[in-house]
């Protein structure tokens, strides 16, 4: 497990911000057909209404039609391009302080009003997000420096249980013979009994795979193999007698097996993690969706996804406008949705209570 935002995951396949190859040429095509679609606009005859005796309004068949009325149609068509870019600070984001963009501005703000409470009605495309929290809790909180401290404290538990076990007490039980260059097997101790290729292979473990045994004594035997490359060569053991065979193997076992677990502890940190960084990416979903359903006129679907792994290394070059609707709706949502740092407790230590839940179950079961 690493905190730093930089050895985390990118994203690779986030849409891209660079301008499109052929950047002017599109412009004028899009341009071009805008013309023609508010031409065509100007020139769609509306029928005349005239009043029944009933007091109703109908289309009057037998009138010359009129000239539409082409600046609401045009008013309504930027209102809605403005609502689908997320805001009038966001569609206008590309030269906000031209005379231009005051001018559409103060045109929409007499349409919509300069809240914009009357905006999102005018939305066609749905409201898609994505919330990327690993991003928003690197930004925002310091649930990543917690985690980062609980692997620190695990890191220190393995070089702990690694120091308790040396080379001393392979001495202390075993018999160590060190092959020299010649290929000789030479004890340390000098009271040790000389080399014996039986002896060596009746203290091996039992539960040793034959293949791996045999490939063991052919790289003893040669220097070549599993130990080509070592700097301090070859080293053997052999037990000092039955029952120093039987103790180091207790002792071995119970060092293992206390590396295991430290390794299962520290799956089980990430797997936590990743289950409390989910819980709060479904939350934060909910609530968006929330004040989405409250924003007054928004009747458009709204699609929100959760990206719990992503850190994407340029995440402020990709983003939309930072004023937009969205960007709006997910600022408002996080300043209320608890996060993975309000739990109780540090990690390891809500690791360390689920882990006795449980136990406690599975001995009641």
């Amino acid at each position: 497990m690493n905190g730093t935002p930089e050895d985390r995951p990118s994203d690779s396949t986030a849409t891209e911000t660079a301008a499109a190859p052929g950047f002017h040429e599109a412009y004028q095509a899009k341009l071009g057909e805008t013309i023609r679609a508010l031409s065509d606009a100007a020139r769609l005859p509306r029928p005349r209404l005239r009043r029944t005796d009933e007091g109703t309004w109908v289309e009057d068949t037998e009138a010359a039609p009129e000239q539409m009325d082409w600046a609401e149609f045009v008013t309504l068509a930027i209102a809605g391009v403005a609502a689908n870019m997320g805001g009038i600070d966001a569609v206008l984001a590309g030269r906000s302080g031209s005379w231009e963009a005051e001018g559409v501005r103060q045109l929409l703000y007499s349409t919509v009003g300069a809240d914009e409470a009357q905006l999102w009605a005018h939305r066609t495309d749905p409201v898609d997000i994505t919330l990327y929290v690993d991003e928003l809790l690197v930004d925002r909180t310091e649930a990543w420096a917690a985690y980062d401290q609980a692997q620190t404290e695990i890191n220190r538990s393995y070089d702990v249980a690694s120091r308790d076990w040396s080379e001393d007490l392979d001495a202390r039980y075993m018999w160590v013979y060190d092959r020299t260059d010649a290929g000789a097997m030479v004890a340390r101790d000098p009271d040790a009994p000389a080399w014996s290729w039986d002896a060596w292979r009746t203290g091996l473990d039992p539960e040793t795979p034959q293949d791996f045994r045999e490939a063991v004594e052919e790289s003893l035997r040669t220097g070549t193999g599993l130990f080509t490359g070592r700097p301090d060569g070859s080293t053997a053991h052999i037990p000092k007698s039955e029952e120093d065979r039987a103790e180091h193997q207790r002792l071995l076992d119970a060092h293992e097996a206390r590396l295991t677990a430290i390794g299962e502890l520290e799956e089980r940190l990430e797997e936590q993690r990743l289950q409390e960084w989910a819980a709060y990416g479904q939350a934060l979903k909910a609530r968006v969706e929330a004040l989405a359903a409250a924003t007054p006129g928004l009747d458009v679907p709204v699609q929100v996804h959760v990206d719990v792994d992503t850190f994407r290394r340029d995440s402020g070059q990709r983003e939309g406008f930072w004023n937009s609707l969205e960007a709006r709706l997910v600022d408002a949502a996080v300043m209320d949705t608890p996060t993975p740092e309000d739990l109780p407790g540090t990690p390891l230590e809500r690791l360390t209570r689920a882990l006795e839940t449980d136990n406690a179950a599975e001995a009641d079961n």
